[in-house]
């Protein structure tokens, strides 16, 4: 799940979550957490994918 991050602003903690398919080319969020089974959830960590880190949606 990801927090949507606006241009300039930090991330409130009353912002919708959403899916990272939910996120529109060239926009940013926050991870917030990672949802699915033990290995996804690790492999995404292992990648750098962990709560607080910012991401930016290149390509669909």
């Amino acid at each position: 799940m990801f927090r949507r991050k606006p241009h300039g602003h930090s991330v409130g903690n009353n912002e919708e979550l959403c899916a990272l398919a939910d996120l529109a080319e060239g926009e940013k969020g926050v991870v917030v957490k990672a949802i699915g089974g033990f290995g996804l959830v690790r492999r995404l960590a292992e990648m750098g994918l962990t709560p607080g880190t910012e991401v930016k949606l290149v390509k669909k």
